[in-house]
């Protein structure tokens, strides 16, 4: 309208941007905010390099930066991303969806193709400690309870305790938000089979993004059972019968997530063991900006302990504040087995670098390996629930060095320099 209070008529409309995967158009100055803002769906925008004025900094950004699809934060045994950037509630959701759709597809059918009768899909759901994960949580849990699945929602736990669910309930799925080992901004899925192993379907992912329109059909009208279950008092008593026969032995530990932290200092209680918690700011333990591995020196500790955020790696010190490494630690948990035991496993010479987890975990099982290690610190006990934990590493550990005098370095194959001689 001029200032004679006509109707003027524009030449041309505003210029309208689409975002992926939203319906409504976006003016320019939004288009431009969220580019400058990193916004995860313009890795994925056709017009990504109409950046107008944008600085240098963000334009070359926008040049290097290419989408990262379903196939781009998903390996073979795990999907990882950044929590809003690039892994939302929403698209959480999604991803479970597929999931779901390509379980219950497969076992739909017989290895010849032929058609047979199944139940409602059975799944075990939980989450770790992350700020972010109880909201991601949320989104594949509405999933579940839309589908005819029954699931099994254990919580809040770690990885070892869902493990231990994922083995006690042999699910069709198990369905885990976790970051991993990776920083607090991570978050993403574990998926596990009844066998408690890494799903193998993880390359099937994908569709949502190809067609962002698409969406999975439920697999029946009426809802499932949800029923949500309290495990880790179960599980801390299954763990506990590893800490027994231990003699005054004086470790230092680290860890970072308050539940498994927890659960170590309740068992660790009952035993003679001198403890020493470390950890900057958290309470109940002491506050120190040493390494562990100058801890264990000036405090003489027998053994030094860094457990990683999920729970299942963990990194061991010696008395002189050299880590053990996967044949070191494998060699120091062999001790208290059978010859016959020791000369199976030490023949096998499996090459843990080059295998996933499912491989590493299948050759285990085919040759009866009682005990096997990857280079993250992992180790998988044989024909024990769960098969991977940190805790029950440690409690191997030092049940080993209970049985003798003989000191943790002692079972490294090459002696290492003295920590301190290396560090002077």
């Amino acid at each position: 309208m001029n200032d004679r209070g006509e109707l003027t008529v524009l030449d041309s409309l505003p210029e309208q941007f689409h975002c992926p995967g939203e319906r409504h158009p976006v003016s320019r100055s939004i288009h431009l905010a969220r580019l400058a803002a990193g916004h995860a769906a313009c890795r994925q925008c056709e017009r990504r390099g109409e950046a107008g004025n944008l600085p240098k900094i963000v334009t070359t950004r926008l040049r290097t930066d290419a989408r990262r699809s379903t196939l781009d934060i998903a390996s073979s045994s795990e999907i990882r991303g950044i929590y809003i950037n690039e892994l939302t509630r929403e698209r959480m959701a999604g991803l479970v969806q597929q999931v779901l759709d390509i379980v219950d597809e497969e076992r739909r059918f017989d290895s010849d193709g032929s058609p047979r009768s199944v139940g409602a899909l059975q799944v075990v759901v939980g989450f770790d400690g992350r700020p972010s994960s109880p909201d991601l949580s949320v989104g594949v849990v509405n999933v579940l309870r839309q589908w005819t699945v029954d699931a099994i929602d254990v919580g809040q736990v770690s990885r070892p305790a869902f493990d231990f669910a994922v083995q006690r309930f042999r699910p069709h799925i198990g369905i885990y938000v976790t970051g991993g080992t990776h920083g607090a901004a991570w978050t993403g899925l574990d998926l596990l089979d009844a066998q408690c192993l890494p799903w193998q379907g993880i390359d099937k992912l994908g569709r949502f993004e190809q067609d962002p329109t698409l969406r999975a059909a439920r697999v029946g009208r009426t809802p499932g059972r949800y029923l949500p279950m309290e495990i880790n008092t179960e599980y801390q008593a299954a763990i506990a019968l590893q800490f027994h026969g231990m003699r005054p032995l004086r470790l230092g530990v680290v860890c970072q997530d308050v539940g498994i932290r927890n659960t170590l200092r309740s068992l660790l209680e009952g035993t003679p063991c001198d403890v020493h918690l470390l950890q900057t700011g958290a309470a109940g333990t002491e506050r120190s900006s040493k390494p562990l591995p100058d801890i264990v020196c000036e405090r003489h500790l027998d053994l030094g302990v860094v457990i990683a955020t999920d729970g299942r790696a963990c990194q061991l010190y010696d008395e002189t504040g050299v880590e053990l490494g996967s044949e070191d630690l494998q060699r120091l948990l062999l001790t208290p087995l059978r010859q016959d035991d020791r000369e199976r496993a030490a023949i096998s010479k499996l090459p843990n670098v080059q295998m996933g987890e499912r491989e590493l975990r299948q050759r285990q099982l085919e040759f009866g390996l009682p005990v096997v290690a990857d280079d993250a610190g992992r180790c998988w006990f044989l024909n024990e629930t769960p098969a991977c934990d940190a805790i029950q590493t440690l409690a191997r550990t030092l049940e080993v060095l209970s049985l003798s005098e003989r000191p943790a370095s002692g079972y490294r194959l090459q002696p290492k320099a003295m920590h301190r001689e290396k560090r002077s």
